[in-house]
This record gives structure tokens, sequence and C-alpha cells, in this order.
């Protein structure tokens, strides 16, 4: 079953790194990263494939979306992990982006 609206995704590279994106279908996104190398993040950096997903949220509208994937690709590293285990954290740079928006 195909699932409506956008998601918001955050994977781990193989060599560690962490890449967020939006997307409306995370299965087709994955193979275009992981097979045909789509993106200019992995085409020029073959040895951050394959990626894993650690977070994703799904079915949401795209300004939401779009709020949170800037919020993610603002968050350091030990934030991107807290958020993994933790799910979102709403603190003030996502509270920003949202009035902004």
């Amino acid at each position: 079953m195909k699932i409506k609206g956008y998601t918001v995704f955050l994977v781990k590279c193989a060599d560690g790194r962490y890449f967020s994106g939006m997307c409306r279908d995370l299965t087709q996104r994955l193979r275009e990263i992981n097979i045909e190398r789509k993106g200019y993040y992995f085409h020029t950096h073959p040895k951050r494939l394959p990626v894993e997903v650690v977070f994703k949220e799904e079915g949401i509208l795209f300004k939401e979306a779009y709020v949170k994937y800037l919020y993610l690709r603002t968050l350091p590293r030990k934030r991107k992990e807290r958020l993994i285990v933790d799910g979102w954290f709403y603190g003030k740079i996502l509270r920003k982006f949202v009035e902004n928006v």
C-alpha cells in the first residue's frame, strides 16, 4: 500500500555519515540511491553506499515535511543520533523554522 503525502527520512551511509531527505516514495528513493547512485552526494562518493534508513516520518503534508527536512539538515551529528533514539525534539530551531514558513 502506497502512503499518501511526503516522507522525511534520515539514512546512515556505509561510512557512518547521515543523510537527510524528503520524498513521496521512500522505496523508490532508496532504489535510486543504492542501485542507480542518483544524487550528487552519492554519485561522487560511492564509498557512502549502501545506505540504511534509521529514521522516517511518513504521510505528512509538503509544508510540514519541508520544514522538518530543513530542520534535519541543521542538526549536528549528536542531535541526529538523539532523534533516532528519542524521536522529534521540538526545540528552538524547529519552532523558528515553523514560524518563518
